[in-house]
């Protein structure tokens, strides 16, 4: 392999997007506790309480297909109907989309009830599953 190519591929992969190899940590509002389970259920639309506390999702743009397929288990085009239907059905609005880590953490601590996923786990949040 010619030198410059070398150099090429390395550069090539150093600027992998973190969630090729990295972990998702699912966090919440540090006012609200949710098991695994529920958060999952949350995202899928079945869960939309927390005591009187409504449950708000915050999807994260850059890491989103990799939650969908590693912890919901479910396609996008599967997920997004799902929402779809939710939003018909009951009037709920669908998730937000972050573009970037810092934009769902900043979600998560401004409002109680929010969830979300990260590549990194921040400080000041609650968090349900590493994965």
């Amino acid at each position: 392999m010619k030198p410059y190519t070398l150099l090429a591929a390395v550069l090539a992969l150093g600027s992998l997007p973190a969630a090729v190899a990295g972990d998702l940590y699912l966090i919440t509002n540090k006012l609200t506790a949710l098991s695994e389970n529920d958060a999952r259920d949350v995202f899928l639309t079945r869960k939309t309480m927390s005591g009187s506390t409504p449950l708000l999702v915050v999807d994260n743009a850059d890491l989103q297909k990799d939650f969908q397929t590693k912890v919901l288990h479910i396609d996008g085009a599967k997920y997004g109907k799902l929402w779809v239907n939710k939003s018909f059905r009951d009037g709920v609005n669908p998730p937000d989309v972050k573009a970037s880590d810092a934009e769902v953490v900043a979600a998560v601590r401004a409002t109680a009830g929010t969830i979300g996923y990260v590549s990194m786990l921040p400080p000041n949040v609650t968090l349900i599953a590493k994965y």
